[in-house]
Formats: C-alpha cells, structure tokens, sequence
C-alpha cells in the first residue's frame, strides 16, 4: 500500500514474521528499510520461544528474502540499531532467511527418518556460517526454540512416542496421558529407594550436569502430597531451576526457570494455585 505519494514516496508492505499482520515500511526513494517485526534487535528470529502461539519460519523466510530483494540502503531493526550500507542490509536478510530455512530442511529430513523431537534437537548442529553472527545471538529467539516449533507445524503436538514419559510432567503415556497427580503418585509408589533418587540428583547438581538432574529429580518432586523425600526433591529442584537459569541463553527460558523456583519456594506445585 503507498502510504505517501509524491516526491518521497512512503509504501507499507505486509511483513508476515512474528505476527502475521506485521508490516515494514519503504521509503524507495532514500533506500530505507523499516523491518519491524521481521528484523528483530540482534537476536535470531523469536520463532518457538515457550508460551507463544505458531510462528511460521518458512514465511518468516520469504518475508525476509522478499524484503532483500528492495535493495535498502539502511535497515531500520524493531527496537535496534540501523544498518547501514546496502551489501550489510542484504546480508543481514538474506542469511537470516537462509538460516530459518536450513533449519526446517533438517528437521524436515530428520522427522521423515522417524526421529521424534527430543531425538532431532540432541542430533542438531547448527552450522558457523550461518548462525555464527552478531545478529543471530541465542537472546530472544534461539536454534533450538525453531527446532521445536517446526516440529510442532510439521507433526502436531504427539511426540510419537505412546508409551514414552512425558519431558516435564512424566506422563505414563503422551497421547492419552492420565492426570498428572495420579500419573505421579503411580511412579513414586514404584521408586523403592527414594534416598538414592536424592543422592543421585545431588552428584548430577554438583557435576554441573543440572538439566539431567531435573529429569531425575521429577521421579519426586512431580508427587502429590508431602512426604519428607517429595519435599527435599521439591527444594533440589528450586535450586536446579535457579542454576539452570543461569546456564541458558535465552532470556525468555531464564525466566521460565525463575518463576518455576518462585513456584516451588512459595509452596505451590502447579500454576493451578492462581485459578
């Protein structure tokens, strides 16, 4: 749409990426570019971040590879700084788009290998040349995030696997999960040595390996009730989430760590207690 006609035309162009109705806007006649929503601040595209609806990243890529081809002097970023110099406008682009598509070509590959989520983020490597940039940093958005949500548009929500525990509320089975308290209560009633579940959480904790302490320390602390060995696994894991916040990159999963500990510590088990 041309906003504005005359002698510095003004045109409003759709800009599918972080929402749909997102626009950029074109001043042709100067060569400047504002992205908006699909040039985010030196962060690699918020496609995937947790709590967030569908992204798509193959519209988000022509977005981008669309807006490459205007020619722009100087890119104007949402919230960031402005590029300058039309052959660093083109770059920023136009690999920004080539790296969202490598990464749903490789998911792609990998689910019709039959590998489900888990198995296709421990498989990727993300290669320098296209990922290693100042405005691709892990901040906001992240490789893995994409990863997720590409499984997600391609697959649905079922991981494939029926009689597979569930990441983070261990359901006894994914596609038709029994409630988590009784799913919980079941796993603990099975763990004959509570203490040693504790110990091992412990050394994992203490050889920096936190997220595999997470995995284990939610044989306990998921189980309804108060238990001496449930309340000690609920503590760990208020810690493990701290810890695990500080580790990770992305800011947007330093705050799902974070306010899971605020959780735990207040007493409260599940995000239900605000209902």
């Amino acid at each position: 749409m041309r906003l504005v006609d005359g002698d510095r035309p003004v045109d409003l162009l759709w800009a599918p990426s972080e929402v749909n109705d997102a626009l950029a806007i074109w001043l042709p006649e100067q060569g400047i570019l504002h992205g908006g929503a699909a040039t985010p601040v030196d962060t690699i595209p918020n496609i995937g971040t947790p709590l967030r609806t569908q992204r798509f990243t193959v519209g988000w890529a022509d977005t981008l590879h669309r807006l490459a081809t205007l020619g722009a002097d100087v890119l104007i970023t949402e919230f960031g700084p402005v590029i300058k110099a039309a052959d660093a406008v083109h770059e920023r682009l136009s690999m920004t788009a080539e790296a969202l598509l490598w990464l749903r070509a490789e998911v792609v590959r990998r689910m019709n290998l039959g590998m489900d989520e888990r198995e296709i983020l421990a498989d990727m490597d993300y290669p320098p040349a296209l990922f290693d940039h100042a405005w691709m940093l892990p901040t906001y958005g992240a490789p893995d995030y994409i990863v997720r949500d590409i499984y997600r548009e391609e697959n649905g929500w079922w991981d494939r696997n029926p009689t597979a525990l569930h990441p983070t509320a261990l359901h006894p089975t994914t596609l038709h999960p029994a409630p988590p308290n009784a799913a919980a209560a079941v796993i603990l009633s099975a763990i004959t040595d509570r203490q040693h579940v504790l110990d091992l959480v412990r050394t994992l904790a203490e050889d920096g390996q936190t997220q595999l302490a997470l995995h284990v320390v939610d044989l306990l602390a998921l189980a309804p009730g108060n238990d001496s060995e449930v309340e000690q696994a609920r503590a760990l894991k208020v810690e493990l989430c701290r810890t695990r916040a500080r580790e990770v990159d992305p800011y947007v999963s330093k705050a799902c760590y974070a306010s899971s500990a605020r959780l735990l510590d207040a007493g409260h088990k599940s995000w239900t207690y605000l209902q």
